[in-house]
């Protein structure tokens, strides 16, 4: 811990773990940071690079993950949080499996403690080596996602959302980024307590 809210991790991991009938041994890297400059700004990074289990073909690759991300208090009702995760992962002997970005825009607009107003925007983009993959894969996704909620608190038990998503994708299976899906709505929680 430091000045400025800051925080700083680094270490080393050794894993086992079982996947598709065969038990991996993994290593690994980490380093977590993170810090305030101002009241209103927030920075974080995470990163971490080791042996890491490929899913789609049951065999042990390395990785590289890198994840920063910033929550800025624009003033008092306005949010903007921004991630953004870019993930490798690659054979043992160097070549690439797949490089996968993964973005996700927040701004949020609190109108008092009870209302709130979000819009989310995400957009992941996936490249592969297809002569590295026991099934079918395509060469590249690309897929972006939208949505606008609101959110009324009506007491501390009941909640109430109304709000829009919509959903796009673009692979080797269409000609352009295409939609595939609109959403429209409603919601009503009630936290029950006996």
């Amino acid at each position: 811990n430091g000045p400025l809210q800051s925080y700083f991790e680094i270490g080393l991991n050794r894993r086992e773990q079982l996947w598709d009938g065969q038990l991996y041994e993994r290593d690994g890297t980490f380093v977590y940071g993170q810090f305030r400059p101002t009241g209103s700004l927030y920075f974080s990074l995470s990163a971490d690079a080791g042996e890491q289990i490929d899913f789609a073909n049951s065999r042990l690759g390395e990785q590289l993950r890198v994840a920063p991300s910033f929550d800025w208090n624009v003033n008092r009702h306005l949010l903007m949080r921004v991630q953004h995760t870019s993930l490798r992962l690659d054979t043992l002997d160097g070549n690439k499996i797949f490089d996968a970005q993964l973005s996700d825009v927040r701004l949020t607009w609190q109108f008092n403690i009870r209302s709130f107003l979000r819009f989310t925007a995400q957009r992941q983009r996936v490249e592969r080596d297809v002569e590295l993959f026991v099934d079918d894969a395509d060469t590249q996704t690309l897929t972006m996602a939208s949505q606008l909620l609101y959110s009324y608190k009506v007491n501390p038990q009941t909640v109430f959302f109304l709000g829009y998503s919509d959903n796009y994708v673009d692979d080797d299976g269409y000609d352009d980024l295409t939609r595939t899906g609109r959403t429209l709505f409603i919601k009503l929680g009630y936290a029950w307590a006996p």
